[in-house]
């Protein structure tokens, strides 16, 4: 994962790569920007792909009661 890090790092000297960039937890994927928060737990931050799936999930369980 370092090596794929200083990789990016050196394609893009605009953006601070060291602040924003991280691995979600739950996809294992390097995101770059804000995080979400799971809804599974209210503790782990996830990529915004994730908490939309999260999300999506807990939709389709809620409705499908109806």
């Amino acid at each position: 994962m370092a090596k794929a890090l200083k990789t990016i790092k050196k394609s893009s000297k605009a953006i601070d790569w060291d602040k924003t960039a991280w691995v979600c937890p739950k996809c294992r994927k390097l995101v770059v920007g804000y995080p979400a928060l799971s809804r599974r737990d209210n503790k782990t931050n996830i990529c915004s792909a994730c908490g939309q799936r999260e999300a999506m999930e807990d939709y389709r369980k809620y409705n499908k009661g109806r």
